[in-house]
């Protein structure tokens, strides 16, 4: 395990969202996928600069770990954009999530070890950063707040997908049925 805490999710841009998703739900058994056209994000920076993006994300269960399928819809700045724009065809990896508790003190903990905060903002859940370490650029770490919100929402899907039979592969993300 990292100092920052195990790895929880293993994240992929993609040009192509809806393929993605039947593709590892057909073809790898990956599924159910919790889908959502935008993503809720709120006082989202970018390098700083206060942004909107359009995002839409898709997540499902591989064993113990989440898989989590991003693709930018607009334009505008941000960490996805800037691995979008890399040459690939059908998916490119973007990250690696860790869910911390203690979200401020692993924060503080990476930025002392020469990692710097690219994008953060939160949702309704709590709060993100995405940081890129100098000497590794193309190694993308994002802390996610383990909230109890997020933390109920992840054990919805993960149940999900031990008991998924293959059938509706995508579902909306407002399907999970979350006890709050």
């Amino acid at each position: 395990m990292s100092r920052f805490g195990p790895v929880m999710q293993v994240a992929f841009v993609t040009r192509d969202i809806g393929g993605l998703m039947h593709f590892y739900a057909r073809e790898m058994g990956v599924g159910p996928w919790f889908y959502t056209e935008r993503s809720p994000m709120e006082s989202v920076r970018y390098r700083g600069q206060p942004v909107s993006v359009h995002l839409s994300v898709g997540v499902a269960f591989a064993g113990d770990t989440q898989i989590e399928l991003l693709q930018q819809r607009d334009d505008g700045p941000s960490v996805y954009l800037d691995w979008m724009k890399r040459p690939f065809e059908r998916q490119l990896q973007h990250h690696v999530a860790m869910w911390p508790v203690d979200f401020a003190a692993k924060l503080d903990l990476a930025l002392a070890s020469g990692y710097e905060v690219v994008q953060d903002g939160g949702t309704a859940r709590g709060r993100f950063a995405f940081l890129l370490h100098p000497q590794n650029p193309d190694y993308m770490l994002e802390f996610t707040e383990a909230t109890p919100g997020r933390t109920a929402y992840r054990a919805a899907a993960a149940r999900a997908a031990r008991d998924w039979d293959g059938r509706d592969p995508v579902r909306s993300f407002d399907s999970l049925a979350v006890a709050t």
